[in-house]
């Protein structure tokens, strides 16, 4: 992967969605969890997130990957989710916020935090849920 371009211009409901992204970092990570300040896991982080706004996703992030328009990850704009796959299943999910970089509940060990996409080959492509 190259790099993530920015768009020109944000529809205001992904900077908000980005921002209170932002206020759960360092949250704890729970396998199967859906709480965003109790502990979630990525497909449950960010279903919960994008519910606050009146998006309803699927569960699971493979379910989550067949929402919304697929796109090319070199496409992605802050707002769009980066799916993560290996032999053909989809087994990640995380929150892009711009500049290559994401916010995603990533492991116990390290919780909701702020990471680099290219960090991760597994990236395959990002789906677009909300307008632009």
């Amino acid at each position: 992967m190259t790099s993530v371009r920015e768009g020109n211009q944000l529809n205001p409901v992904r900077k908000q969605i980005v921002e209170e992204a932002a206020k759960y970092l360092g949250h704890p990570y729970v396998w199967g969890g859906t709480s965003l300040t109790n502990g979630a896991d990525c497909s449950g982080f960010v279903q919960s997130l994008f519910a606050k706004f009146g998006y309803s996703l699927p569960r699971v992030a493979e379910a989550q990957s067949q929402s919304g328009t697929q796109i090319p990850v070199a496409d992605a704009e802050p707002g769009d989710l980066i799916f993560y796959a290996r032999n053909g299943y989809v087994y990640h999910v995380a929150l892009y916020i711009g500049d290559g970089k994401t916010i995603e509940a990533y492991g116990t060990a390290y919780g909701i935090i702020q990471y680099t996409v290219a960090q991760n080959p597994d990236a395959v492509w990002a789906c677009r849920i909300l307008p632009d």
